[in-house]
């Protein structure tokens, strides 16, 4: 049955000498729906099917190109997340890529930057006001939560860049979460060590996008990777995003395939049980 429990655990020390460790939580139990995503806190890894998840994808744009998903899940790809406009005149667009994922067993972490927390590519939704975007995220989010290609709802993209505050996005943290919490809720970070911790209470996923190629080492993303492991192991999954892109912007030169390889393996021997790439 459906419940919340208030849970207590205690560390007491056996030579008596008084208690050491004392933590409370609310323990909630949800009805079982056939596409939830559960998070697990002891391998870090996410629970799809009622079996572990390792997301192995990557970003793209809306609207999605019809044949990706096809061409992309032979090469081993199970998540793609297209940044998107949550734009009541193209809901038809991200109901045809959705319902595609769904048909070849693709998930999707759902970027609802555009009426969230921002950031990303091509979030900003001009004219529209707060009101109106709240509005917006809550009939995306009754609309999808149901959908079998849902995986994660994505709320923010390097908050800290974008001078949005802990509050702002644990409010709307809250507010997804009331209305589907049987979906995990992720943010990435630009300087994740610096900053992941103040939103701890805003998401479920931690993500992080250090991009290092071409002016730094590569190794800087074993660094993040291990930091965020220390910090959050046992408690939050951590997604890491290697770079794969370059030839624009801050980025004159894409990675090359050994230095993708090093940013990925060493993600993965520094603990990351999941990972997306770019």
């Amino acid at each position: 049955m459906p419940s919340v429990y208030k849970v207590e655990g205690r560390i007491i020390t056996t030579s008596g000498s008084g208690m050491i460790y004392n933590t409370k939580t609310n323990l909630v139990v949800l009805s079982y729906k056939p596409n939830e995503v559960k998070t697990d806190r002891l391998t870090g890894g996410l629970v799809v099917n009622k079996r572990q998840f390792f997301p192995f994808g990557f970003y793209c744009y809306s609207p999605v190109y019809p044949t990706l998903p096809e061409e992309e899940i032979v090469r081993g790809f199970n998540m793609i997340s297209p940044y998107q406009k949550i734009l009541p005149e193209t809901l038809n667009e991200r109901k045809a890529y959705m319902d595609r994922c769904a048909l070849l067993g693709m998930k999707v972490h759902y970027n609802l930057l555009s009426v969230s927390g921002g950031g990303g590519v091509g979030s900003k939704m001009e004219g529209y006001s707060d009101i109106q975007k709240r509005e917006l995220l809550i009939r995306e989010i009754k609309t999808f939560m149901n959908h079998p290609a849902l995986l994660a709802w994505y709320i923010a993209d390097e908050p800290t860049g974008n001078k949005v505050t802990p509050k702002t996005l644990e409010e709307i943290y809250k507010l997804v979460k009331e209305i589907d919490p049987w979906h995990p809720v992720s943010i990435v970070f630009m300087a994740p060590f610096l900053s992941a911790k103040k939103f701890e209470n805003a998401l479920d996923i931690v993500m992080a996008d250090p991009y290092p190629i071409p002016d730094l080492p590569a190794s800087i993303v074993g660094d993040v990777a291990g930091k965020l492991r220390t910090e959050f192991y046992g408690k939050k999954p951590v997604w890491i995003v290697p770079q794969a892109f370059g030839g624009g912007e801050l980025w004159s030169r894409e990675p090359s395939i050994q230095e993708i390889r090093s940013m990925t393996y060493q993600s993965v021997i520094n603990g990351l049980q999941v990972y997306s790439i770019l």
